[in-house]
């Protein structure tokens, strides 16, 4: 607006110099032309040595963006124009504004950005188009720097319990072992007592036969397992609304946390169904989990091969005791992706989630 307010001022001078002969239009044509050209020449000088940096401090749902131009020449520019992109890489929303300040000489400006949004994500805020204009907006030079910051927008949390004890285990390398059952673990007793008909002579234990006077077994213990996978699975071959993506990021934080919180170690898998990949981090401390975040917070619901469905055909089927399976839908689990293992589905669309399932009973 301003370029076209500049060459209609000077197209008026022109006319007005060539019909009324005017000596003062040509004179501030002139000028103008003059300070125009003065400027360009020294953004040119300029333009290699300003330089560019993005601080983000983020906390929760909103974020700071500082955005700092430094300006180390003796000259100062008239105008600094950007073109300025923020993006939720979580739910694919895109915000774009201009932003221009003045850079004095041999000092810095910054313009600070407040983010704060309906929805939790990964967000990137990216500046580029960099340029110098000058006090009129005729002539732009294009300062050869660009930045961005990411930071993440968490989800609200709820109080979520997870109830779960160990299962009966097919293999005999255990640390557990039920104090209720005996089973096939001759490597552990479970107790001795007293031979009976029918019991295996190999079970038989001859040093203690001896001292009772009596013949005496040993039991076998029962090898049991404990451990939990808890997958994000972001696929959904139907549209999904924001809030749905919002309540799956919800449950899978909330629950991450709640696992951490009752020392309990778990498995977080997640999909990206525009690429058909898969991630997974083992989770036991707080670190951990919150180094996740921003990962899983990273790439939209979509259209794609379930997490579930992606195990089963890569043939890398995962190996626990309980599954926590969280959808943007009612999940569908292909039971071959986690043999053996009880698994639960977890509904993000449900209106009433943060009841359905603040008590979980992996029993």
């Amino acid at each position: 607006m301003k370029r076209i307010l500049t060459i209609l001022l000077l197209l008026a001078l022109a006319a007005l110099g060539i019909a009324a002969g005017s000596r003062a239009a040509w004179t501030a044509l002139i000028l103008i032309l003059l300070v125009v050209l003065a400027e360009f020449l020294i953004h040119l000088r300029m333009r290699n040595r300003i330089s560019l940096k993005i601080e983000v401090r983020s906390s929760g749902r909103s974020a700071d963006a500082v955005m700092v131009f430094d300006n180390p020449c003796a000259l100062p520019a008239a105008a600094l124009r950007a073109a300025l992109t923020v993006e939720n890489t979580y739910t694919g929303q895109e915000r774009k504004q201009q932003v221009r300040l003045a850079l004095p000489a041999r000092k810095n400006n910054e313009i600070r950005i407040t983010a704060a949004d309906e929805y939790c994500g990964k967000v990137r805020i990216s500046l580029e188009k960099v340029r110098l204009e000058d006090l009129f907006g005729l002539i732009a030079v294009r300062v050869p720097v660009s930045e961005s910051g990411n930071f993440t927008l968490l989800p609200e949390l709820f109080d979520m319990t997870v109830n779960y004890d160990a299962r009966e285990s097919s293999s005999f390398d255990n640390e557990l072992y039920s104090p209720y059952r005996r089973g096939q673990d001759r490597s552990e007793v479970f107790q001795i007592r007293e031979y009976e008909p029918g019991d295996h002579l190999g079970s038989i234990h001859w040093k203690l036969s001896e001292k009772a006077d009596k013949l005496m077994v040993k039991e076998a213990s029962l090898p049991m397992d404990k451990s939990l996978i808890l997958v994000m699975d972001k696929s959904s071959d139907d549209p999904v609304p924001l809030s749905v993506g919002e309540a799956l990021a919800e449950l899978t934080v909330s629950l991450g946390w709640s696992l951490i919180d009752s020392g309990i170690t778990f498995r977080l898998i997640w999909n990206d169904p525009e690429t058909d990949l898969l991630e997974e981090r083992e989770i036991q401390f707080e670190e951990e989990f919150t180094e996740a975040i921003p990962s899983f917070l990273t790439g939209r619901i979509a259209p794609g091969v379930s997490a579930a469905e992606l195990l089963v055909r890569l043939n890398d089927a995962r190996k626990a005791t309980h599954v926590l399976y969280l959808a943007a839908h009612e999940p569908e689990i292909d039971e071959l992706a986690f043999p053996d293992a009880l698994i639960f589905g977890l509904d993000a669309s449900r209106p009433d989630y943060r009841e359905q399932y603040a008590f979980l009973s992996l029993i």
